[in-house]
């Protein structure tokens, strides 16, 4: 049976981030990816410029952008975005870069390689052990190290995206408490597509009528025969990083906002840290807690805004007047972003 000192299961950002922080450290470290390609990943491609604090090159951006416009059924309202800029990216771009910053750590990836089962102390792929030390988990919403662990999923979006070949100009959110409940629609421009798209928990959303009315409100838009639709789950429920020799990371933690969707900064960032929390186990992992600082915060804002649908239309019209005010445009800014 081979043997690493840690195994990777899955290729994505916080996948290899994990992998890369411990080669660095000269660990011998494997990341077994399903796919046999990494990068591709059904996901609409916005980031904030914090982003790029962990290093993700200007290089690989499609589109950025220093406004928006945030519209309700009653209002549209530009929004300067200032120092919180956001930009949109190819998530193939992304992972092809990310994996060979890992290869040049030492780190072996292996595509193709989907696990099968889990062990005590080995993992099972294509009917072959690997053995390990430490596991980390960050195959994604539907993780199976999650599920060997044994961790709930109550809260999860159901979020669907059509990828239209038609050009926007503009990046714009759209709030519309009675179609999209307390949720959003969005147009993300990118280099030679748009991400257009929303989404919502299935337990306040009712998502078959939701879908309905998102396929005529896109029609209007552009023409949904020449786009490819695509639907993908956001997994908010978070229990935890490390159960003694086994971690997750990502969208297998559960880190993603629940109120914006966004999840590959806390992807990134949990993956280095629980990265150094294998290498030093005293380490303090600063990033997780920022991460889980603006979770928490998200959360009790969703909570607000599911629990009268009529309050949530008074909310959203005065949150679109309060963008206008410059001041509090970048607080809220700032918090979202």
């Amino acid at each position: 049976m081979e043997r690493f000192d840690t195994v990777v299961v899955g290729a994505g950002p916080a996948g290899l981030a994990a992998a890369e922080t411990l080669a660095d450290a000269d660990r011998e470290v494997l990341v077994l990816e399903k796919n046999r390609e990494v990068g591709p990943k059904i996901c609409a491609g916005g980031l904030t410029l914090k982003d790029l604090e962990i290093g993700i090159p200007k290089r690989l951006w499609s589109r950025s952008f220093s406004y928006g416009y945030v519209n309700t059924p009653h209002d549209r309202t530009k929004v300067e975005f200032g120092e919180h800029a956001i930009i949109t990216i190819d998530r193939k771009d992304l992972g092809q870069w990310m994996l060979k910053e890992a290869e040049a750590a030492g780190a072996q990836v292996w595509t193709n390689a989907k696990v099968d089962r889990i062990g005590r102390r080995h993992v099972v792929s294509g009917g072959k052990r690997i053995g390990f030390r430490q596991l980390i988990g960050a195959d994604g919403s539907n993780s199976l190290v999650r599920q060997h662990l044994g961790l709930a999923k109550r809260r999860i979006d159901d979020t669907f995206h059509y990828l239209t070949p038609q050009r926007f100009k503009d990046l714009e959110v759209f709030f519309d408490v009675d179609h999209f409940g307390p949720w959003y629609a969005w147009i993300f421009p990118h280099k030679t597509f748009t991400s257009v798209g929303t989404g919502g928990n299935p337990f306040i959303n009712r998502i078959a009528d939701q879908k309905r009315f998102f396929d005529e409100w896109c029609e209007k838009r552009f023409p949904l025969r020449k786009a490819r639709y695509e639907a993908f789950p956001i997994n908010c429920d978070y229990h935890g990083f490390q159960f003694g020799s086994i971690f997750l990371a990502g969208d297998a933690a559960g880190f993603a906002s629940e109120l914006t969707g966004e999840g590959i900064f806390a992807a990134i960032v949990s993956g280095r840290d629980i990265a150094r929390r294998i290498v030093d186990r005293n380490h303090y992992c600063k990033g997780i807690e920022r991460v889980l600082f603006y979770k928490q915060v998200h959360e009790r804002m969703l909570d607000i805004l599911e629990k009268n649908r009529f309050m949530n239309k008074i909310e959203y019209e005065v949150l679109t007047f309060l963008l206008k005010i410059r001041f509090i445009d970048k607080e809220v800014m700032g918090i979202l972003a």
